[in-house]
């Protein structure tokens, strides 16, 4: 992936999430813009979606960015959505492509990240994607192993799961 200088890098950031105009102008004079990586090793599409901005996110995806390029930890953008929870940028990053069964070296799964995050709307966007249930880590560990241990966080999670037909013997 190409490197850019970090202010062209962040000049593209700026313009997708504030002004398209500059950033289709950006992207015609730099191509490579898309796939170039920041300084922590992501996309700008990733940068944009770790920090919560749904409509840049789509407008750089509508123009081609990768919803699926991890950064240098080796987590896609939806992981690091899965990690803090975020249902809207989920729901963004999956109309864009993203692989719901994206795995990482230290998260495991998009599904577990999620599950972890108590955020049950999230755990159903990604059952509705295709998201593998039934996914086990390293160390043998389902999903059910990694619910919030909070029974008022936990719950509504189960019951997302067992409207997939995901209950805990099945696993």
């Amino acid at each position: 992936m190409p490197r850019v200088p970090n202010e062209l890098f962040d000049e593209l950031v700026d313009a997708a999430a504030q002004d398209h105009s500059r950033a289709r102008t950006l992207l015609s004079e730099h191509p490579e813009l898309l796939t170039a990586r920041g300084r922590f090793g992501e996309t700008p599409l990733h940068f944009l979606a770790t920090e919560g901005f749904v409509e840049a996110v789509r407008f750089l995806g509508q123009l081609g960015a990768d919803a699926n390029l991890a950064n240098e930890s080796g987590h896609t953008p939806l992981m690091d959505a899965a990690i803090v929870g975020s249902d809207k940028m989920a729901e963004v990053l999956l109309g864009l492509g993203a692989n719901p069964n994206a795995t990482s070296r230290s998260f495991d799964n998009v599904l577990h990240a999620a599950a972890r995050s108590g955020n049950q709307r999230l755990v159903g966007l990604l059952l509705d994607a295709g998201a593998n249930a039934r996914y086990r880590t390293d160390l043998d560990e389902t999903i059910f192993d990694l619910l919030p241990a909070d029974a008022k966080r936990r719950a509504p999670i189960l019951k997302v799961l067992a409207e997939h037909g995901v209950t805990e013997g099945a696993v």
